[in-house]
């Protein structure tokens, strides 16, 4: 085949609901959904307790306010 030739619009690919993974993509995506505003707080307190070493002026004097 002839480079020139090819349409991606031409290739068929299988539906992505008949691979095997499908559950378990499903699985992960409800999984982080439940989890999500828990998370989100575990970030935050997480961020909140980190140690900055070193700050320019202009985020020093912003952390002020």
């Amino acid at each position: 085949m002839n480079h020139d030739d090819f349409n991606s619009f031409d290739v068929e690919f299988e539906d992505a609901s008949s691979t095997s993974f499908n559950c378990a993509d499903n699985a992960s995506i409800t999984e982080i959904i439940d989890h999500a505003f828990d998370d989100r707080i575990a970030s935050k307190k997480a961020f909140k307790q980190l140690i900055n070493r070193k700050m320019s002026g202009k985020i020093e004097y912003m952390n002020t306010l």
